[in-house]
């Protein structure tokens, strides 16, 4: 699977988790980047996709979004 998807990645502030929604980029299955969402759109589809997208990364294991990145988030 290659291109961008939607996921939650985690950093730490103050020793504390945030929570953050990014895209992910995947090279062969394997996440390789990531960048800040867009939250616009020029139809009101555009907004209802990215909702659908948004609570569908809260279904997948989180990421790290810092040097640990890609690693898995463990609560």
């Amino acid at each position: 699977m290659n291109g961008w998807n939607i996921r939650v990645l985690v950093t730490e502030e103050d020793s504390k988790p945030l929570f953050n929604f990014e895209e992910v980029y995947y090279d062969d299955s394997v996440p390789v980047a990531s960048r800040g969402i867009i939250t616009q759109g020029n139809m009101l589809s555009d907004l209802e996709y990215l909702t659908h997208e948004l609570t569908s990364a809260l279904n997948k294991p989180k990421l790290w979004g810092d040097h640990r990145f890609p690693e898995e988030y463990q609560q």
